[in-house]
């Protein structure tokens, strides 16, 4: 068989998925809930507010006050970057894996969060 008589033929494969694959939209595994406060002083340190999760289902995160939201490069370089979550937005929802870290933007800012997770489908 020539190439160009395989160009011309057509394959048929057949695929067998041997784990659940979602989707559509539905309930993470877990859940945990928290709030961290800044009092919006220059001494202040960047937080980690969530690490590397391969199972993060979703994290919703919200502000009374602004504060920068980004990966550590972002927030810890001296001059933070990023996302600047503001107290009059919706919720900010993050669902990629990458840690996230936040800072104040030199006012007290309260933080809240949700860290939804899947369970390992091992």
């Amino acid at each position: 068989m020539t190439d160009t008589d395989m160009a011309s033929d057509h394959y048929v494969a057949t695929v067998q998925l041997n784990h659940y694959v979602r989707n559509e939209e539905c309930a993470a595994d877990y859940g945990s809930y928290g709030s961290i406060s800044f009092a919006g002083v220059a001494t202040e340190q960047a937080i980690r507010l969530a690490g590397h999760d391969d199972y993060r289902s979703r994290l919703t995160i919200s502000s009374t006050a602004p504060v920068w939201v980004g990966k550590k490069e972002q927030i810890t370089n001296g001059t933070p970057s990023g996302w600047q979550q503001l107290a009059t937005m919706p919720p900010t929802v993050i669902k990629n894996k990458q840690e996230v870290w936040v800072m104040h933007t030199g006012v007290a800012a309260v933080i809240q969060f949700v860290n939804e997770r899947w369970e390992p489908n091992e």
